[in-house]
């Protein structure tokens, strides 16, 4: 991928990187990148970064860390990610043949031949299957005067009133149970990646630039995952969250509002 300056992506940020006189695992612990991610930017293997988002996000962040043209890098990987079109896209379908409307005379002599014997055949086979229909009837039923009418001759049954409608009494429901709403709130001091998850429904993910703040409600619960606990501030219910305890490293992954312990 080559930039306006002549230079690919990777020698881009590589000459940054030693201008500076820095190395990989200097600027990893500075960026809170893992060098391997950093290697990778370098060697312009984007397969090595987990998604989209890592790709974009770290190459900024990285050469704005570098002070390498960050938006030229971004914006010449987005121009190379889309795959030219091949082919030969002018060539003119082939033309379809035309069939010659046959002459009257020829379509009413194959409706002669064809659709009458089969018509002919069908009436056939109607009046034999209606006579052998007929004859079964008789069979079993026998005669008219057999037929039992005792029934004619029975009272007809009492219904009993039905209750009205106003004096019955009221179906008990159950109540419905309302889901309270959570509200989370996370602002950056500094450039740091950071990923949100509602209900196990991912909301955000990326880089969230220095003084910017996001906010989120729904029902949660929240899985929140930070890059940098010390540059992020997390507010649940607009109470702030120590997100320090659960930390390794620079690196927080918790749950708003905490799970609750099993009951023994």
């Amino acid at each position: 991928m080559i930039t306006a300056m002549g230079k690919t992506i990777g020698e881009t940020l590589r000459d940054g990187r030693n201008k500076q006189r820095l190395t990989i695992s200097e600027c990893a612990k500075r960026t809170h990148i893992a060098p391997r991610y950093l290697e990778a930017l370098e060697e312009e293997k984007w397969d090595v970064l987990p998604s989209e988002s890592h790709r974009m996000g770290f190459l900024s962040l990285y050469a704005k860390f570098l002070g390498v043209y960050s938006d030229d890098l971004v914006q010449t990987y987005k121009q190379n990610k889309q795959a030219p079109v091949t082919g030969d896209q002018s060539a003119a379908p082939e033309p379809s043949r035309v069939v010659p409307p046959r002459p009257p005379e020829q379509n009413l002599k194959r409706i002669t031949n064809v659709t009458w014997p089969t018509l002919s055949l069908i009436a056939i086979l109607g009046l034999i299957g209606a006579w052998g229909l007929y004859h079964g009837v008789r069979h079993y039923q026998g005669s008219p005067h057999d037929v039992d009418l005792s029934w004619l001759k029975s009272k007809p049954r009492r219904l009993e009133p039905r209750t009205p409608v106003e004096n019955r009494e009221p179906r008990l429901t159950a109540p419905t149970r309302s889901v309270p709403v959570q509200h989370l709130r996370v602002r950056a001091d500094a450039d740091s990646w950071l990923r949100v998850a509602d209900n196990r429904q991912l909301i955000f993910e990326g880089i969230l630039p220095a003084g910017a703040v996001k906010e989120w409600s729904g029902p949660g619960p929240f899985r929140i995952k930070l890059g940098n606990v010390n540059a992020m501030s997390v507010y649940w219910n607009d109470q702030p969250v120590d997100t320090k305890a659960t930390a390794r490293g620079h690196v927080a992954d918790l749950q708003l509002p905490p799970p609750q312990p099993e009951k023994s």
